[in-house]
């Protein structure tokens, strides 16, 4: 299933300690404009590669994450095809995860 959780939904969802597997899919260098805690950093150029290393379970939830939620989308649709079935991208991105802190 390919699906959209907002930003407040996912801070909710980790101030629960109930968030799953979060990926971050932005370029190494944007890692310094900042992250979500406890996210895997794999760049999106390196997902189809690294994923199945990192989360072998195919049917946990994922939720994605990139700059504004563009790459995350496009990483939703790689995993689908790659037979994940719970995948979640942010809707706006890290930018608009920013905004809830």
């Amino acid at each position: 299933m390919k699906a959209l959780i907002t930003a407040e939904e996912l801070k909710t969802r980790i101030e629960g300690m109930i968030a799953p597997p979060i990926v971050d899919v932005r370029d190494a260098e944007e890692l310094e404009e900042g992250y979500i805690e406890g996210s895997i950093h794999i760049p999106m150029d390196q997902l189809e590669a690294k994923i199945v290393e990192v989360l072998p379970n195919k049917q946990r939830e994922v939720i994605l994450y990139c700059a504004r939620g563009r790459r995350s989308a496009v990483a939703m649709d790689i995993l689908d095809k790659m037979g994940y079935t719970n995948v979640k991208s942010v809707v706006g991105g890290y930018e608009e995860f920013k905004n809830t802190l």
